[in-house]
């Protein structure tokens, strides 16, 4: 038993654990580490994006990435009319890089890249 006059150079408390409990020099408080297998949110996100679903449309049924059919809702989406879908994708669309190549038949015209332009400077996006 310790004296009264004695004094503790180690005070206990919120924040302060006792010495015993400490990890000690050269511990880690998670010894086995994380496991090798363990994937990170990125790796499950990659995973369930890159699954195939059934849809159909016009051409009948078919199979597509869940990716890609989540880039379909949100044309869909635009197309009916949310302002915040349109926004999303004009932004997304002037922010891409143009084509040097005309066998590129996804990049814009000149007259269409000129209408984007103008629907972007009416809505005040940059």
């Amino acid at each position: 038993m310790k004296q009264p006059d004695e004094r503790d150079t180690h005070s206990v408390g919120y924040g302060r654990p006792p010495k015993t409990s400490q990890f000690k020099p050269g511990q880690s408080g998670n010894p086995k580490g994380r496991p090798k297998g363990a994937k990170s949110l990125d790796g499950h996100l990659d995973n369930l994006l890159q699954q195939r679903v059934k849809i159909k449309d016009h051409a009948g049924e078919r199979h597509i990435s869940k990716l890609e059919a989540v880039a379909m809702r949100l044309v869909e989406t635009a197309l009916g009319g949310d302002l915040k879908a349109m926004q999303f994708l004009l932004t997304r669309e002037a922010k891409r890089p143009v084509a040097s190549g005309s066998e590129d038949s996804s990049a814009l015209s000149p007259s269409e890249q000129q209408l984007l332009q103008e629907v972007l400077e009416a809505i005040n996006i940059e």
